[in-house]
């Protein structure tokens, strides 16, 4: 991965932060959730790639909406999907709208590390907003350019399989450009990679995601943003369970 800053910048930087009290891991966190956070409301259009051996990669259509710790996915591609949504209000609470059935249902806590409709991603990585507010972090290493940090989780949250999370934050703008996800057991499980970050008053978003699975053969999903309006005006009925009922 390329360095997060040009080398003239990073020594810049470098320098500056010299005569700086270090920052904690928790602190680099609330950072981290603070520009993650700039903007109170997107919507983001996005074409999701998933490895499908033997074949081309299958992709899939998403519009998502986010203001605040609520989010709304609705499926918009290929016709077998289009018309599923799923609606996250917290960390604890995600339904799923499934067009075949006409109904909704609560993902179970049990159930929230299945994969997402054939992903790498899970209904876990879905609902997690604020990494600070669910993950204690300690500073593991840095260089003139990015923080290297470890995280584990403040609460053990049932039906997770993560425990811990390796992570590699930019010192510029405190984006995130990887995540290294561990079992109990310890295991590097998963990474997901975070490149092409497009920055503006309203906050920071990659531009294209990787996530690999290392337990199914390094199986990968790969998400690329067709469209980002930050700021954008979304109405309260958009993330109501009545509105997702009805499939508004």
């Amino acid at each position: 991965m390329p360095p997060c800053l040009p080398p003239l910048v990073a020594l810049l930087l470098a320098a500056a932060a010299s005569d700086a009290a270090p920052l904690s891991g928790d602190a680099i966190l609330a950072r981290v959730d603070h520009q993650l956070q700039a903007s109170k409301s997107q919507v983001v259009l996005m074409d999701m790639a998933i490895e499908d051996p033997g074949h081309s990669p299958r992709r899939i259509g998403l519009r998502m909406h986010m203001a605040g710790d609520r989010r709304k996915i609705q499926f918009l591609y290929p016709g077998d999907m289009k018309g599923i949504e799923v609606l996250n209000l917290s960390s604890a609470q995600t339904y799923v709208y499934m067009p075949a059935f006409g109904k909704v249902r609560r993902i179970a806590s049990h159930l929230r590390d299945q994969t997402l409709f054939g992903s790498d991603y899970n209904f876990d990585d879905f609902s997690t907003i604020r990494l600070h507010d669910n993950f204690d972090a300690r500073v593991t290493g840095e260089d003139a350019t990015s923080w290297q940090l470890t995280a584990t989780p403040k609460k053990e949250a049932a039906g997770s399989a993560v425990t811990r999370l390796d992570l590699e934050v930019c010192k510029e703008n405190a984006t995130v450009h990887r995540l290294k996800f561990y079992n109990r057991q310890g295991q590097h499980i998963r990474t997901e990679t975070r490149e092409a970050y497009a920055c503006s008053e309203g906050g920071c978003a990659p531009q294209r995601t990787q996530l690999i699975d290392h337990r199914h053969n390094d199986h990968w999903t790969e998400v690329t943003i067709k469209d980002l309006q930050l700021g954008a005006t979304i109405p309260a009925r958009t993330f109501s369970l009545r509105a997702l009922q009805r499939h508004e």
